[in-house]
């Protein structure tokens, strides 16, 4: 006798996935620019400015994804993980802009 398999809920899981991947990139590209500045110094701190405008860039693209992640998440019955994680992917934005813009 087999156990009855629960039903799969498809908005949970992208909510999830999405917020992973953006948390994810967003993380190493901050990781990346503060890293840069932190080894480069001087005249060439000119260095950090891509690592700048390509957070910039992506927290636009992210900040829609994660909308979207705790829109699917908000609506789905265990709602706790995906609303934390898109929450999350939020909070990184905002800190890193603030972050980013005192370099």
């Amino acid at each position: 006798m087999s156990s009855p398999r629960l039903p799969r809920d498809r908005r949970r899981t992208a909510s999830i996935v999405l917020s992973s991947i953006a948390l994810t990139v967003l993380t190493l590209i901050l990781l990346w620019t503060f890293g840069l500045n932190a080894t480069v110094s001087g005249a060439s701190s000119m260095a950090v400015i891509l690592p700048a405008v390509v957070f910039w860039g992506s927290s636009a693209v992210f900040g829609i994804v994660g909308f979207i992640a705790l829109g699917l998440g908000a609506t789905t019955s265990r709602p706790t993980l995906p609303c934390l994680l898109a929450v999350g992917v939020l909070l990184e934005i905002v800190v890193g802009l603030l972050l980013i813009s005192r370099l």
